[in-house]
């Protein structure tokens, strides 16, 4: 064990402080952060000759053993009880739905790029199965088949778009189960005031850690939510409009090439005539 003056105790590279209690010295149960208690390991191997750096305590512990009473991240999150909890499942959720769906859509927008390059119909995209419903077509009703080219689109854009309105209702939800988490955390205080007074703060740090902590995470949950819904939305209207002008587009030379053909019969019929 190393002694820092009266400020601080090192033993294996770990603080020490002195409990008056048991007059003996214990180990912190939460140490400082690993940059200082390297500098720690680092000065207990260091020559005796040589200068060292090392962090010590001006307090002589008590800094230290404040350290213990500072919640760590999983503390914190214990703190937000179930409404927490239940923001934080939902949140992971539409993270891990958000980045399945932009994958989607990049690999649809790729065999999109695909697909305007070659010939040959291919129904493993959007634009390929609207062109392959167009050319199954029998019909040359020019309504017909404007309404044909619609449906396919209609469903092809509906499919770009899922979990999208999803996505939306979480970024909207998720304050909102904040905000209750903070009137749940908030009666709890209250109930607590009621019965043991306003004496002592700690009985009321609960409540008032859980009004806080849902606020938070509720906040924290719904602006990525909202940002990646506002980037989904857009590249799915991207593609929603590419799809919609090429399949409009080939929707016009068929139409085109059906007038060439009949214009090209009437010659033939009034010379028979």
């Amino acid at each position: 064990m190393l002694r820092l003056g009266g400020f601080s105790f090192i033993a294996d590279g770990r603080y020490l402080v002195y409990t008056p209690e048991v007059d003996r010295l214990v180990e912190l149960s939460r140490q400082p952060a690993s940059r200082l208690l390297g500098l720690a390991r680092d000065f207990e191997q260091a020559d005796a000759k040589s200068l060292s750096p090392v962090a010590i305590d001006p307090s002589a512990g008590q800094t230290l053993q404040l350290l213990v009473q500072i919640p760590n991240l999983r503390e914190r999150l214990a703190q937000g009880g179930m409404v927490g909890y239940l923001i934080l499942g939902l949140a992971a959720f539409a993270y891990a739905l958000s980045g399945y769906r932009f994958v989607e859509l990049a690999m649809a927008g790729k065999r999109m790029r695909r697909q305007l390059q070659s010939s040959e119909l291919r129904l493993d995209n959007p634009l390929g199965r609207v062109l392959a419903r167009l050319e199954q077509s029998t019909m040359n009703d020019e309504e017909a088949l404007y309404l044909t080219v619609e449906e396919a689109l209609t469903g092809e854009q509906a499919k770009l778009g899922r979990a999208l309105a999803f996505l939306k209702l979480v970024a909207a939800i998720a304050p909102m189960l904040g905000l209750l988490g903070t009137v749940t955390g908030m009666i709890e205080t209250f109930q607590a005031i009621a019965l043991h007074g306003s004496g002592d703060p700690k009985l009321m740090s609960g409540g008032i850690s859980e009004a806080l902590v849902t606020t938070v995470a509720g906040l924290v949950a719904a602006i990525p939510v909202l940002l990646l819904h506002s980037l989904l939305t857009s590249k799915s209207q991207t593609l929603g409009s590419l799809l919609e002008a090429h399949a409009a587009a080939a929707l016009a030379q068929r139409l085109e090439h059906r007038h060439a053909a009949t214009a090209a019969e009437r010659p033939t019929q009034n010379r028979e005539a």
